[in-house]
């Protein structure tokens, strides 16, 4: 990967920074000041309309994104103060078109590894039942047990689908993530293009 070289304003160090760092702020290791990585000239300009008003993608949504709490009072019918509160996200329109790519999740495996144990405790009680019930209600329970089974057939398929998919997803994922960590946005003209 290529490097960026400067020197702390500070201390004089020379220092090296990785090319997808350049515009952020870093603290230098000899002197612990706070100093923004230069964009290397190569890359100062957009490629597109020749601006110079460039800057990294995670850099614009890093900025454009913030968080905070929402605390607030108010008066139900009875005359009763409630205060609630809640956590906020806020984004930018920029900041939400240069989000970085969503990271797969395994919720879908575990949702559906749950309600298929679920299943299959449901299944094993209605055949405790089965041996319980008269002759003449054991067609309906024996339904029951059919289509459970099928259900849990199916969520089983559905699990192992979605098992054998996860790694694949995942590498496109991180192919994606490091793609985007490459992302220069030109606050000129909207462009994006990465770097090499």
């Amino acid at each position: 990967m290529d490097k960026i070289t400067f020197a702390c304003t500070l201390c004089g160090k020379t220092l090296n920074a990785p090319l997808n760092k350049a515009g952020k702020i870093e603290q230098c290791p000899n002197c612990n000041e706070s100093l923004r990585i230069p964009i290397p000239a190569n890359i100062q300009h957009c490629p597109h309309c020749g601006a110079n008003q460039i800057k990294k993608a995670s850099l614009v949504y890093e900025q454009g994104t913030s968080a905070g709490n929402l605390t607030g009072i108010s008066l139900d019918d009875q005359g009763s103060l409630d205060v609630f509160g809640a956590g906020i996200k806020t984004k930018s329109l920029l900041a939400t078109r240069l989000a970085p790519p969503s990271r797969p999740t395994i919720t879908a495996l575990v949702v559906s590894a749950t309600f298929g144990i679920v299943f299959f405790i449901a299944d094993i009680v209605l055949l405790a039942e089965l041996s319980k019930t008269p002759h003449h209600q054991k067609g309906s329970t024996l339904f029951m047990i059919v289509m459970f089974g099928l259900v849990l057939a199916a969520m089983g398929i559905y699990f192992y689908i979605r098992a054998k998919r996860y790694p694949k997803e995942m590498a496109e994922y991180e192919y994606r993530f490091k793609t985007w960590d490459r992302l220069w946005v030109c606050l000129q003209c909207g462009k994006t293009w990465t770097s090499q």
